[in-house]
């Protein structure tokens, strides 16, 4: 299996947190960190339907379905995204055909800076 497309579509950031003082002088600068997380769609098959899946990706029932996954990841996490999920991948397997496997991977990593 081939990868035939992989995008990040969508990001945000949550657990805003203060984690200590940087001093500049006699200036105090908080220090901070996030957690930032990720959803990247992948879909995977034979090499021959690598045109057949970026034709799908770009019907815009697809569209609107990745921007739904989006939506509720973004509002509930990666356990809201199960609805819309669903519809995607009925969607594209009837666009690409059944030999495509997706998948939905949560990355997550903290980011630190100083105000």
């Amino acid at each position: 299996m081939a990868i035939l497309y992989q995008n990040t579509i969508a990001v945000f950031d949550d657990s805003f947190q203060p984690t200590g003082v940087e001093w500049d002088g006699w200036v105090p600068h908080v220090k901070m960190k996030k957690l930032r997380h990720e959803l990247t769609l992948t879909v995977e098959g034979p090499d021959d339907l690598g045109g057949a899946v970026q034709n799908c990706i770009q019907q815009g029932t697809i569209a609107a379905a990745v921007a739904a996954i989006a939506a509720s990841f973004i509002g509930a996490g990666i356990g809201a995204t199960g609805p819309a999920w669903t519809a995607f991948q009925a969607t594209f397997i009837q666009c690409a055909g059944e030999q495509v496997q997706m998948r939905l991977d949560d990355k997550s990593h903290w980011i630190e800076w100083v105000t």
